[in-house]
């Protein structure tokens, strides 16, 4: 039985073996590759045969980085001297020198004294204007100096900072700069300034006008001597109280023709 059994396996590992070498006969063999040709795979994939033995060269492809690109030729602009109570404009340009569309989202002064005018968006290549309007008032006697603060899209360099700078001169002396008056209901209180102008813008006081509000709480008397002005308020109020507001000098200078200044009370 043991014998028999062999045998039969013995049977079926040629039988298998026998299968296995037709199998590999009806194969055909695989063409072998010519020696100047290198395949690539893929789909579509072709054959590159070099025309010497110099290696391949890819063409290159042109770098990009696709952002905007904010310049400012001049970013600081000194105006000089003016008088205080000047306006005037100034223009900032700003070039886009990306490749995409820069965005301006805002821009920053951090005063009444500089407002703002700029373009939403300078395309590729172009340019745009940040125009700043300034107001001196108030600087008179002092160097003005404004940080102007502009927020882009730059991945780079999102804030830019410019800078608008020079010297406000006083149009006139004003002693004291407003008129602050104190006291008790039923007293005489009223409250002096004299005004002196400056030899480089001499003027003369033509009127004056009171806001609204101002009209019932103050009387105003201006007077003149020796080139200078003395300008008074007196309370007209009867019972205690406070008030707050403007007046407004006329002059007949065209460098400064309105002088502001503020009245306060407060009656006990």
């Amino acid at each position: 039985m043991k014998i028999k059994a062999f045998a039969i396996h013995g049977l079926l590992i040629l039988a298998l073996v026998t299968t296995l070498i037709s199998a590999c006969a009806g194969r055909q063999p695989a063409a072998p590759l010519k020696k100047d040709t290198v395949e690539t795979s893929g789909p579509e994939s072709t054959a590159v045969t070099p025309a010497s033995d110099q290696p391949v060269v890819l063409p290159a492809v042109a770098s990009t980085t696709g952002w905007p690109v904010a310049f400012v030729p001049e970013p600081m602009h000194n105006f000089g001297t003016v008088v205080d109570g000047s306006k005037f404009v100034h223009e900032f340009i700003m070039e886009n020198q990306g490749e995409s569309p820069l965005r301006i989202s805002s821009v920053y002064t951090g005063c009444a004294c500089a407002v703002p005018e700029y373009p939403k968006m300078i395309f590729p290549g172009e340019k745009g204007k940040i125009i700043i309007t300034i107001d001196t008032n108030g600087y008179g006697g002092m160097e003005f100096s404004r940080d102007i603060l502009v927020s882009t899209n730059e991945p780079d360099n999102g804030m830019q900072k410019l800078l608008i700078y020079g010297q406000v001169s006083l149009f006139a002396d004003l002693s004291p700069k407003s008129l602050i008056l104190k006291g008790l209901a039923g007293d005489t209180v009223q409250v002096t300034s004299i005004i002196t102008p400056y030899k480089e813008y001499p003027f003369s006081i033509t009127g004056f006008e009171l806001e609204d509000k101002l009209k019932e709480k103050v009387s105003i008397e201006i007077d003149s001597d020796n080139g200078k002005y003395s300008v008074t308020a007196k309370n007209k109020i009867k019972s205690p109280g406070q008030y707050l507001g403007k007046m407004i000098i006329k002059t007949d200078s065209a460098i400064k023709p309105e002088i502001k200044m503020f009245i306060r009370g407060t009656i006990r």
